[in-house]
Protein backbone atom coordinates (compact mmCIF):
# COMPACT_ATOMS: atom_id res chain seq x y z
CA UNK A 1 0.00 0.00 0.00
CA UNK A 2 3.05 2.08 -0.57
CA UNK A 3 1.70 5.94 -0.94
CA UNK A 4 -1.35 5.41 0.44
CA UNK A 5 -0.78 4.23 4.25
CA UNK A 6 -3.47 5.35 5.95
CA UNK A 7 -4.03 4.75 9.93
CA UNK A 8 -6.89 2.86 10.96
CA UNK A 9 -8.45 1.06 14.38
CA UNK A 10 -7.96 -2.92 14.02
CA UNK A 11 -9.68 -5.86 15.89
CA UNK A 12 -8.75 -9.07 15.42
CA UNK A 13 -12.04 -11.47 15.81
CA UNK A 14 -12.48 -14.81 15.78
CA UNK A 15 -14.06 -14.47 11.91
CA UNK A 16 -11.32 -11.85 10.81
CA UNK A 17 -9.29 -8.87 10.86
CA UNK A 18 -11.87 -5.99 11.03
CA UNK A 19 -10.43 -2.49 10.51
CA UNK A 20 -12.55 0.75 11.14
CA UNK A 21 -11.82 4.45 10.87
CA UNK A 22 -11.54 5.17 14.25
CA UNK A 23 -11.51 3.68 17.49
CA UNK A 24 -15.00 4.14 17.68
CA UNK A 25 -15.69 1.24 15.64
CA UNK A 26 -18.28 2.65 14.28
CA UNK A 27 -17.22 2.47 10.54
CA UNK A 28 -15.79 -0.70 9.51
CA UNK A 29 -13.58 -0.39 6.07
CA UNK A 30 -13.22 -4.17 5.56
CA UNK A 31 -12.93 -7.70 7.23
CA UNK A 32 -10.40 -9.53 6.12
CA UNK A 33 -11.14 -13.24 6.83
CA UNK A 34 -7.91 -15.17 8.13
CA UNK A 35 -8.54 -18.65 5.90
CA UNK A 36 -5.04 -19.78 4.73
CA UNK A 37 -3.98 -16.05 5.78
CA UNK A 38 0.04 -16.46 6.50
CA UNK A 39 1.96 -14.11 8.42
CA UNK A 40 6.14 -12.30 7.54
CA UNK A 41 8.20 -10.03 8.95
CA UNK A 42 8.41 -6.54 7.54
CA UNK A 43 11.36 -4.22 7.72
CA UNK A 44 10.25 -1.82 4.71
CA UNK A 45 11.89 1.59 3.77
CA UNK A 46 8.15 2.44 3.36
CA UNK A 47 7.58 1.97 7.07
CA UNK A 48 10.19 4.46 8.39
CA UNK A 49 8.83 7.01 5.94
CA UNK A 50 5.50 6.89 8.10
CA UNK A 51 7.50 7.27 11.16
CA UNK A 52 7.29 3.38 12.00
CA UNK A 53 10.10 0.81 12.32
CA UNK A 54 7.76 -2.33 13.15
CA UNK A 55 5.99 -3.80 10.83
CA UNK A 56 4.85 -7.40 9.38
CA UNK A 57 2.92 -8.28 6.67
CA UNK A 58 -0.24 -10.40 6.15
CA UNK A 59 -0.82 -12.81 3.05
CA UNK A 60 -2.22 -15.26 1.31
CA UNK A 61 -0.33 -17.74 -0.56
CA UNK A 62 -2.86 -19.67 -2.68
CA UNK A 63 -4.62 -16.79 -3.64
CA UNK A 64 -3.63 -13.35 -5.92
CA UNK A 65 -4.69 -10.83 -3.54
CA UNK A 66 -5.62 -10.97 -0.07
CA UNK A 67 -6.78 -7.33 0.15
CA UNK A 68 -8.55 -6.04 -3.05
CA UNK A 69 -5.80 -5.47 -5.93
CA UNK A 70 -2.62 -6.08 -2.78
CA UNK A 71 -0.51 -9.29 -2.62
CA UNK A 72 0.01 -8.68 1.03
CA UNK A 73 -1.39 -6.10 3.87
CA UNK A 74 1.39 -4.46 5.43
CA UNK A 75 1.03 -3.61 9.26
CA UNK A 76 3.19 -1.18 11.60
CA UNK A 77 2.79 -0.47 15.09
CA UNK A 78 4.58 2.18 17.02
CA UNK A 79 6.61 0.13 19.25
CA UNK A 80 8.38 -3.28 18.97
CA UNK A 81 6.05 -4.69 22.16
CA UNK A 82 3.11 -3.85 20.05
CA UNK A 83 4.30 -5.50 16.90
CA UNK A 84 4.80 -8.56 18.95
CA UNK A 85 1.24 -8.50 20.89
CA UNK A 86 -0.09 -8.63 17.64
CA UNK A 87 1.81 -11.61 16.07
CA UNK A 88 1.02 -13.50 18.92
CA UNK A 89 -2.59 -12.49 18.72
CA UNK A 90 -2.38 -14.01 15.16
CA UNK A 91 -0.69 -16.72 16.26
CA UNK A 92 -3.38 -17.49 18.61
CA UNK A 93 -5.72 -17.09 16.19
CA UNK A 94 -4.23 -19.50 13.42
CA UNK A 95 -2.19 -17.34 11.67
CA UNK A 96 1.09 -18.61 11.38
CA UNK A 97 4.53 -16.86 10.42
CA UNK A 98 5.89 -18.16 6.35
CA UNK A 99 7.90 -20.55 6.43
CA UNK A 100 12.18 -19.88 5.14
CA UNK A 101 12.53 -22.00 2.20
CA UNK A 102 15.67 -23.54 4.57
CA UNK A 103 13.21 -25.11 7.12
CA UNK A 104 11.00 -26.48 4.08
CA UNK A 105 14.03 -28.40 2.82
CA UNK A 106 14.78 -29.56 6.71
CA UNK A 107 18.37 -27.55 6.25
Amino acid sequence: MLGRAKEYWFVLMADGLAWFKDDQEHDQKYLLKLDNVKLKEKVDSSLLSFGKKHGFALFNPSAKFVFKDHKQLDLSCDTMEDCDGWKASFLRAGVYPEKDEEEEEGV
